[in-house]
């Protein structure tokens, strides 16, 4: 009788990272995908995430936090699809997590920014203003900028003030 012995279960992912654009809050981004591919499986694969993050097997089907696959269908690379859902703004570090008996866990690390299109925003435009070199007692040539404000609510005060900076 020949024994053989089976060698070490594994599991790799293709990227290893996923950066989503800002999405607006209560809005889904379009889905990004990463392969997962395992050696030597013995148990299926389990895929988790938590909200605002969501996986499926299929782009257009229904995307879950929990994915169970058979260890068959990573033989060869097989697709994971993401998507990103915000419901508050701000930055969501998040990963999906890949994980079969005896295999180190492979993870994807996931990026993404809420955007809340309701909030109030100002912005300024340019940045940055570089004044030319000026000499002593003379005025520097006048550089303009844009301010801009959008869903402001309850104004009481509107004010803008002027500084002069002698060179």
């Amino acid at each position: 009788m020949t024994a053989t012995v089976a060698g070490t279960p594994t599991l790799s992912v293709n990227p290893t990272s996923l950066t989503f654009p800002t999405t607006n809050i209560n809005t889904s981004s379009v889905a990004q995908s990463y392969t997962i591919t395992g050696a030597n499986l013995t148990a299926p694969v389990v895929i988790t995430t938590a909200a605002p993050y969501s996986i499926c097997e299929t782009v257009g089907g229904t995307y879950v936090t929990s994915l169970n696959i058979p260890a068959i269908d990573v033989a060869s690379p097989k697709t994971i699809y993401v998507k990103y859902s915000p419901t508050v703004a701000g930055n969501s570090p998040g990963s999906v997590d890949n994980n079969s008996t005896g295999a180190t866990q492979a993870s994807v690390s996931l990026s993404g920014v809420g955007f809340d299109p309701a909030a109030p925003l100002i912005t300024v435009a340019p940045t940055t203003l570089n004044f030319p070199a000026t000499g002593t007692g003379t005025n520097a040539t006048s550089l303009t900028y844009t301010l801009t404000a959008t869903n402001l609510t309850n104004n009481k005060k509107k004010s803008i003030k002027k500084h002069v900076l002698d060179l």
